[in-house]
């Protein structure tokens, strides 16, 4: 998957509900452009006891090869968090909207 025309490594998670998270790491790495939100949001993950927050979001390109083709989709919002094994989580707000099948 690219994300920003960037390799990224992904997971697409059901359990991420309500938005789309991209890593600190990777927005600094490629110099993503964020934007401070109005509101801090707790990031509740899953491991027990395990949360953080997050003051930025940014809009990013996200590009999916599929089979037969491939989806290219602009302006995904995503917000910024520390996430230790992945570059983002694709959570249900995008696979609702693009009517993924898993």
């Amino acid at each position: 998957m690219l994300i920003y025309g960037k390799k990224a490594r992904v997971q697409f998670d059901t359990g991420t509900i309500g938005t789309n998270l991209i890593s600190t790491v990777f927005v600094i790495t490629y110099g993503i452009k964020c934007t401070q939100m109005e509101k801090p949001t707790c990031i509740l993950m899953a491991m027990k006891g395990s949360k953080s927050g997050s003051q930025k979001e940014c809009l990013v390109d996200i590009s999916v090869e599929l089979p037969g083709g491939s989806m290219h989709t602009k302006g995904n919002k995503m917000i910024v968090g520390n996430l230790a094994k992945y570059d983002a989580l694709i959570g249900m707000s995008f696979l609702n909207k693009h009517k993924a099948t898993i």
